[in-house]
């Protein structure tokens, strides 16, 4: 089956985008276990006072001694401050008499760690006053601004900012500050960060760029700030991530109609026929996925001619659809478009029948039979040899085990026979 064998199931950015979600949620669950403390178990007295915003009974209590205990989970006298919202004045008075402000608790949060993750905008301003490092790096690489940004807390970020956080900070994941809240869609965090001269255009570990990430999860508003920017700060509409794929391929892939249509705006600049390493369109990709209306918007708006692209895996989008399989809509909208030949074969001679039958898509074989597939037609192993051995979509189903299937096949090329006494 040559190249259409080594076809992957998914894409790098597709694995990378699941990695970046559950490191996320490990961060947030981090984060959250480092604010959950059994204060009469757990905490001596003077730990206590600090959780309870005690003042008198911390001047009582501290000494040379006491003032850098920690829990068991390393969390420091500021670090207890901030979890029932802290006073300037405790803040204020352990940052003075030598308390550690910028140190990590075990799970590797710093207190302005916890107030930017909690959103506490005055708690957040006391540390910065108190000496507190904005650009603290913590667990994964990750800053208060990162924090802030993922949560979407725009005033803290803003305040963040105001202190010189590094809006271009790349956490573990490459990740900058705008790259995690065009993640979550937090247009106003967004708004703040261009309005700080954030790189709109600034790449993560695969080549991910933040329209990219607002695309694939179809956050209009972030998406159309990124594109307006701020004077020469603007997304490039076309920008490739490292296997090429471009904002539109995104919105195609997981079917967000409504960031598609913004990106095919003629204003916008997008190029709609661009392909990807594997020469796939974005009508490719949205085949691939099932995404119908995202198939019809793009017919609608790329014209026929986008239907006869075929990728480097010898594939249209009729045989993309076909390969996906699980969407009858989008495989009988493609067959009926005018133009589009069912028996289309591709540069290694397989057909739509083909890529149904290897994946053992039944309904979808018994749909492109009752449009006029031809059973007979036959493909190549070898798309360059001209003496590899040639195989037809009955060879294809027993390869790959579809018992119903090959029956299906076998009594389509029995009717096609000609009967006695028939010519």
């Amino acid at each position: 089956m040559g190249a259409y064998k080594s076809r992957p199931m998914s894409s790098c950015s597709e694995a990378w985008l699941k990695r970046v979600r559950d490191s996320y949620i490990t961060l947030r669950a981090r984060v959250t276990q480092d604010m959950t403390v059994s204060k009469d178990k757990e905490l001596s007295a003077l730990q206590q006072a600090c959780c309870n915003d005690d003042i008198d009974e911390i001047l009582q209590l501290i000494s040379e001694t006491n003032i850098h205990e920690r829990t068991s989970n390393g969390l420091t006298l500021l670090h207890l401050c901030c979890l029932d919202g802290g006073c300037k004045s405790v803040i204020r008075f352990l940052a003075r008499v030598g308390a550690f402000i910028n140190s990590l608790s075990v799970r590797g949060f710093t207190a302005l760690h916890v107030a930017s993750f909690k959103g506490d905008i005055e708690l957040v301003g006391d540390l910065l006053m108190g000496g507190a490092d904005v650009g603290r790096m913590g667990y994964a690489s990750i800053t208060a601004l990162h924090l802030a940004c993922l949560c979407g807390h725009a005033q803290v970020a803003e305040l963040l900012l105001r202190y010189d956080a590094d809006p271009h900070a790349q956490d573990a994941l490459m990740f900058t500050p705008l790259h995690c809240a065009c993640f979550c869609g937090h247009d106003q965090v967004v708004k703040c960060l261009i309005n700080h001269s954030a790189d709109i255009n600034m790449s993560s570990e695969v080549g991910l760029c933040p329209l990219h990430l607002a695309c694939s999860k179809g956050f209009l508003t972030v998406a159309k700030l990124l594109i307006t920017g701020r004077k020469n700060n603007k997304a490039d509409v076309n920008a490739y991530d490292n296997e090429k794929n471009t904002p539109l391929h995104y919105s195609a892939r997981t079917g967000h109609i409504v960031t598609l249509n913004h990106l095919l705006d003629p204003a916008c600049g997008v190029k709609g026929q661009e392909v990807n390493i594997y020469g796939d369109t974005a009508l490719h990709v949205a085949c691939y996925h099932g995404r119908l209306d995202v198939t019809k918007e793009l017919v609608l708006r790329l014209g026929q001619e986008c239907l006869a692209v075929e990728n480097i895996f010898s594939e249209t989008p009729l045989h993309s659809a076909c390969t996906y399989g699980k969407n009858l809509d989008i495989v009988r909208f493609l067959v009926e478009q005018p133009g589009v030949d069912v028996n289309h074969q591709g540069r290694d001679g397989h057909t739509a029948l083909h890529s149904a039958c290897y994946h053992g898509h039944i309904q979808v074989v018994q749909l492109l039979l009752d449009h006029g597939a031809n059973v007979e037609l036959a493909c190549s192993e070898d798309v360059i040899s001209s003496h590899a051995q040639r195989q037809t979509c009955l060879d294809w189903a027993e390869k790959g085990g579809h018992d119903g299937i090959v029956a299906l096949l076998k009594k389509v090329s029995q009717e096609m026979l000609p009967r006695n006494g028939e010519d």
